[in-house]
């Protein structure tokens, strides 16, 4: 169990370095340091997605800082914690479906449609149309295989 609250000590801090890089992103789009391109709709539909997923993406690095704190401080919440990290079947369907890999090739591309929206509109909507094929398709994955296993 030791080992495993040297994990969650490990996330909190990468989480908290996301988090920090996601609050800069923020204030940069807030003020106005940071503008589109394009026309003004399109501009402030790449702006209001960019608002919107940085928000989105604060409130769930934040939830997960405290879900793996509030691990850390109850010994019974650590251990529920540890058997549902390390349920196989939880693992197996988390390798059918890509497993991390998906996690994180998703948060890239989240942080990439940000990015290009300063820089190319074009290539901002290709990477939504990809990040949203992306996710249906996880998400397909991830039913079939938990009712079929």
């Amino acid at each position: 169990m030791e080992n495993f609250k040297i994990v969650l000590k490990k996330r909190i801090g990468w989480l908290a370095a996301l988090l920090l890089l996601n609050i800069v992103l923020l204030v940069l789009a807030i003020s106005g340091v940071l503008t589109g391109l394009g026309t003004v709709h399109a501009s402030d539909f790449i702006e209001g997605f960019q608002l919107g997923a940085l928000t989105a993406l604060a409130f769930i690095l934040v939830a997960l800082m405290i879900r793996y704190t509030t691990a850390l401080k109850n010994p019974t919440k650590l251990k529920k914690l540890y058997i549902h990290e390390t349920d196989e079947r939880t693992l197996f369907i988390q390798q059918k479906v890509g497993g991390l890999a998906f996690t994180f090739f998703s948060v890239v591309l989240l942080f990439a449609i940000i990015v290009a929206g300063y820089f190319n509109l074009t290539v901002a909507f290709t990477l939504l149309a990809v990040c949203v094929c992306f996710s249906l398709y996880r998400i397909v994955l991830k039913l079939y295989y938990f009712r079929k296993y």
